[in-house]
């Protein structure tokens, strides 16, 4: 039978080595912030619009999704008519969400 006094120094020794290779391991890859306004090209990407070839993301499709965008999804930095555009990232999971519960899907899933 064991001792459970003889147990708890190698579960100690065992969190004190997962901690130090935890601690190790973000240093090495620190958490990058996600930005919560996105240019076309990252709100093409994070919504997988990509050019034919797969490999840049299509400023094109972002654009002709725009018009069915509700306007929380996007914003103009600046006040003018040609200030630059930026995508809201929480306004694009908003809709994403909302898209999906009126097409009757729920997890990847038809409802």
């Amino acid at each position: 039978m064991i001792n459970p006094e003889d147990v708890h120094p190698l579960i100690d020794e065992i969190a004190k080595k997962t901690a130090a290779l935890v601690i190790e391991e973000l240093r090495k890859n620190p958490q990058q912030v996600q930005p919560r306004l996105l240019t076309w090209e990252q709100a093409a990407a994070y919504l997988a619009k990509y050019e034919k070839d797969g490999k840049k993301p299509s400023k094109t499709a972002l654009n002709q999704m725009k018009d069915r965008m509700p306007t929380y999804c996007y914003t103009k930095l600046g006040g003018t008519p040609t200030s630059p555009v930026a995508f809201d990232r929480l306004g694009l999971d908003r809709w994403i969400e909302e898209t999906k519960e009126r097409d009757g899907e729920t997890n990847g899933t038809q409802a």
